[in-house]
């Protein structure tokens, strides 16, 4: 099973884990014994994670949108 994970840094995560942690994407691909077709873009714009998904949607066999919100820092 193919899975492409379309969005933000929410949904980049793959490899090692970070001090100790897998990252949920990591998590998900293992307990469904899956691969994944394509990571999230950190600090990229959800239409770039979308353009980069059209290249690859005929080889997936699940899409997950991660869209997280918008939290500006304080001044």
């Amino acid at each position: 099973m193919k899975i492409a994970f379309v969005g933000d840094s929410f949904c980049a995560e793959l490899g090692k884990p970070w001090r100790g942690y897998s990252a949920w994407t990591m998590l998900l691909l293992k307990e469904l014994n899956a691969t994944a077709a394509q990571i999230g873009l950190g600090g990229d714009c959800l239409f770039h994670s979308y353009q980069k998904l059209l290249r690859c949607i005929d080889k997936v066999d699940y899409i997950i949108f991660c869209i997280t919100e918008y939290y500006p820092s304080p001044p």
